[in-house]
């Protein structure tokens, strides 16, 4: 393993990865785990959940820290892991909630909420942690956009109940309003054309905020284009 501690080119890193999975077992694994160096933990991860290391060898404790890692390829790899194992749904939510009470995220934390999100965007208890946390005060109004730029890049067939009515919250609130409808162009919620009408007709908002909520629902609702938009 400690070869992998270097900077072999990827096709001498896939031999003595290959090399490893053949003689390691899980215990020399797991040591690995400890090594500081981020491509020596890549391989004993992708080792460690795979035959014939046993089913749990690998436990979400030792992935879910590495989706902040500051290196890219050993965040990407916990990453691709977490997204094979539904059954950690609860660990990693466990993790987004702490963050999702921070008034502020570093840079690695937005980037492991962002994948966690996104790897777990179809599960209910994400979904309902997602929804509460971008519809609550409590939650800083800078994690708040960025749980509305990050909801509108998620690919869910039927949009949840909870994200409905959190975006509904947050196109009422003026610190988030405009990211809001931002994101329910990007979502297209037929739920939402009555407050984006309004929005669009209101004189008091600014022209900008009332073109962006006009374009949320024009291009499903073509007759919306005689909506008034007097100044």
């Amino acid at each position: 393993m400690d070869a992998l501690a270097g900077q072999p080119d990827r096709f001498l890193e896939h031999s003595l990865i290959y090399a490893v999975h053949r003689i390691a077992a899980a215990p020399a694994l797991q040591a690995a785990l400890q090594n500081p160096s981020p491509r020596v933990q890549k391989a004993a991860l992708l080792l460690l959940d795979q035959p014939p290391r046993p089913r749990g060898a690998l436990s979400p404790e030792q992935v879910i820290p590495r989706v902040t890692a500051s290196d890219a390829d050993l965040r990407q790899t916990a990453l691709r892991i977490l997204q094979s194992h539904p059954e950690w749904v609860k660990q990693a939510s466990t993790l987004m909630e702490r963050w999702l009470a921070q008034p502020e995220l570093t840079t690695e934390q937005q980037t492991g909420l962002r994948d966690l999100l996104l790897a777990f965007q179809n599960d209910a208890t994400v979904q309902r942690l997602t929804g509460a946390a971008i519809a609550s005060d409590k939650t800083s109004v800078a994690v708040r956009l960025f749980l509305l730029e990050t909801v509108a890049q998620c690919a869910v067939t039927n949009l949840p109940p909870w994200w409905v009515e959190a975006l509904a919250q947050a196109i009422e609130s003026p610190a988030t309003r405009q990211r809001a409808v931002q994101t329910v162009a990007l979502l297209q919620v037929p739920l939402l054309d009555g407050r984006l009408t309004r929005l669009a007709e209101d004189s008091n908002e600014p022209v900008g905020l009332r073109v962006e909520a006009l374009r949320a629902i024009v291009a499903r609702k073509p007759s919306s284009r005689t909506l008034r938009m007097n100044c």
